[in-house]
């Protein structure tokens, strides 16, 4: 061979392996770590393929879940494409340091990006002056039209230094960006999100079924079964005993207990006196059934109220017919508005009660029995 085509010889070798070194040359660690934030900054899901195989792995499951979410959110879902557009076209991204030892990396950035959170604050802010004034309607196009006008006329930027760690391997550089702990902190977030939710489903059930028994109570209550009407109370101060209403309605409860129990005791202290239950002669109906009656108060409170009861009997001595009166009243516009104690309420000789309901049946039998009293204030 002689010296021309040895020569032409070795510049071809040359040539081929220059070639080879330019083909299997490694991309600089800085170089992926920009080409991954300006991927990953405009919403590019290819920056998945810089990561390393475990950052991968956790960084699919990660947007696997926020797509889900997103799905369940239109007007999310809108803005963010409408964010990704504008970010493409404001994104900056320059390297800060980069420090590399053996086979690892550490670069950092600045990033400059649209402050999407601030800008969707200031849209929810508007958004709410307009639902006040009633120019609202409700749809994703309004919002994503709405979050295009702000970032159009304030496109608000902002700086962000992030410092990313890479990893050599044989062929490359490869990115850890901490997915696996985003993932793992994003589950916890969602069972915390879940857990309260669970809590506040519990809470609602809880303060229905509270409600209902409340409202159980109250008619027991208006029927004077002041026992079941408590039993129904400490029923649904089991299931919670901080239930505002459940606390304050016994509360209540055992003010009205007491009270009507003060009420019982006092009675007997009320005296029907001169008790008569017999035909009478009146002058517009002839012989008529009525009665007449006194009352007394034996006892050392004044009455604003007495209310009694007198019960008719068959010949076989069965009620058969029941009447109430109220001769102590202080709406009364004939007779005592208030019975002090040792006071005495009589009726005139001539005046009686008509019972309009009673007929043949009745014995002539009757029992008048003291059923209510307030007492003056």
């Amino acid at each position: 061979m002689n010296i021309k085509n040895t020569f032409l010889f070795g510049l071809i070798l040359l040539l081929n392996a220059c070639s080879d070194a330019q083909l299997t040359m490694k991309p600089k660690p800085s170089e992926i770590a920009l080409n991954y934030a300006e991927l990953k900054f405009v919403g590019d899901d290819s920056y998945i393929e810089f990561l390393t195989e475990e950052e991968k792995f956790y960084a699919i499951k990660f947007k696997d879940i926020s797509d889900e979410a997103l799905e369940e959110n239109l007007v999310i879902t809108s803005i963010q494409n409408v964010a990704n557009q504008f970010q493409k076209d404001n994104l900056e991204v320059s390297l800060i340091d980069e420090l590399i030892s053996d086979n690892s990396a550490s670069i950092t950035l600045q990033i400059t990006t649209i402050d999407v959170e601030t800008i969707v604050q200031e849209m929810f802010a508007d958004v709410w002056k307009r639902v006040l004034s009633g120019e609202f309607e409700i749809s994703n196009e309004f919002y994503q039209n709405l979050f295009t006008e702000k970032l159009e006329n304030n496109p608000k930027l902002k700086n962000e230094i992030i410092t990313l760690e890479l990893i050599e391997n044989s062929e490359t550089w490869q990115v850890k960006d901490g997915w696996k702990e985003a993932y793992n902190t994003y589950l916890e977030e969602i069972e915390i999100r879940d857990q309260i939710a669970r809590e506040e489903i519990a809470k609602i059930e809880a303060d229905s079924k509270i409600s209902s028994l409340i409202k159980e109570a109250r008619e027991l209550e208006r029927k004077k079964d002041y026992a079941q009407a408590s039993t129904k109370v400490v029923s649904a101060l089991n299931i919670d005993p901080t239930n505002e209403d459940a606390v304050e309605y016994s509360a209540k409860l055992e003010e009205i207990i007491a009270k009507e129990k003060a009420i019982q005791d006092y009675i007997p202290n009320v005296e029907i006196i001169d008790f008569n239950a017999r035909y009478f002669d009146s002058y517009s109906y002839g012989k008529v059934p009525g009665v007449q009656f006194g009352v007394k108060n034996n006892g050392n409170k004044s009455l604003k109220r007495v209310e009694i009861i007198v019960y008719f009997y068959d010949d076989n001595g069965n009620a058969i017919y029941e009447e109430n009166y109220v001769p102590i009243s202080e709406y009364s516009y004939d007779g005592l508005s208030e019975l002090k104690p040792n006071y005495i309420e009589r009726m005139e000789k001539d005046k009686f009660y008509r019972v309009k309901g009673l007929g043949a049946e009745w014995s002539g039998k009757a029992n008048a029995v003291i059923s209510e009293i307030e007492f003056s204030e």
